[in-house]
């Protein structure tokens, strides 16, 4: 959460080492998704933002856990489905939040 506004800033300022790939996997890793609809709002304050919200069906997200065979990674004792609507749930705000 903390880098969210760095990267705002480095972005505005049009920084030419800025690597947006490094940047965003820095800001998956502390992103605490409880937190992010109140700092994207005190972002929209200073700064011109636009949310875009992407998601797939479950349809979809089942037949790719599926074949890889991996576990949802916030459903260790639950089935894909039951994660898969844990993840919906939570990120419920940030997608009333989303423009596009």
């Amino acid at each position: 959460m903390e880098l969210i506004p760095i990267f705002a800033e480095l972005h505005q300022a049009g920084e030419s080492e800025f690597n947006r790939r490094r940047c965003w996997w820095m800001l998956v890793k502390v992103l605490q998704l409880q937190k992010f609809a109140g700092l994207a709002e005190t972002l929209a304050q200073d700064h011109a933002i636009s949310l875009v919200f992407i998601e797939a069906n479950d349809d979809a997200l089942l037949r790719r856990y599926s074949e890889t065979r991996r576990p949802h990674p916030l459903g260790k004792d639950i089935s894909v489905r039951e994660s898969l609507q844990y993840e919906r749930d939570l990120m419920a705000p940030i997608r009333k939040l989303a423009d596009w």
